[in-house]
């Protein structure tokens, strides 16, 4: 009888415990003066929906941008030789879905690809914080 008025009182509170917490959301894309395919994207289009896109949503981790001075290239493919399509930017964190092998850049060969409105880029392994590993991400 003690265990179900414990219980009984202590339900309630799970329901509060759980509740989930508002997430402050990824940093928008700059769009890149190098790039010319598409017009630019406003913040509120970097951080839209991508619901449907996959039938089985991937989990996301945020990395952060380093070793670069200011900015580092997000391209349409994992390697220098494809087209640039975003600037991404040193300390701000990105929401990064899985990596790619490709085009080897400062000893790194992995690419991390970052989805947004309008699809995917990539960005090379070696401008993203420990957080994104080949074992955190997942290949695509």
């Amino acid at each position: 009888m003690k265990f179900s008025a414990v219980t009984a009182l202590l339900l309630p509170l799970s329901g509060v415990l759980a509740s989930p917490v508002a997430d402050s959301g990824p940093v928008g894309i700059g769009r890149d003066e190098h790039a010319t395919e598409t017009e630019p994207l406003s913040v509120d289009q970097s951080v839209a929906d991508l619901g449907g896109r996959d039938l089985f949503a991937r989990s996301t981790r945020k990395c952060k941008i380093v070793n670069v001075s200011n900015r580092a290239f997000c391209r349409s493919g994992p390697g220098t030789n494809y087209p640039i399509k975003y600037s991404v930017y040193k300390g701000q964190e990105y929401k990064f879905d899985c990596y790619k092998k490709g085009t080897c850049h400062e000893g790194n060969c992995t690419w991390d690809r970052l989805p947004h409105a309008e699809g995917y880029c990539y960005v090379s392994g070696a401008y993203t914080d420990s957080r994104c590993t080949k074992a955190a991400l997942g290949k695509c």
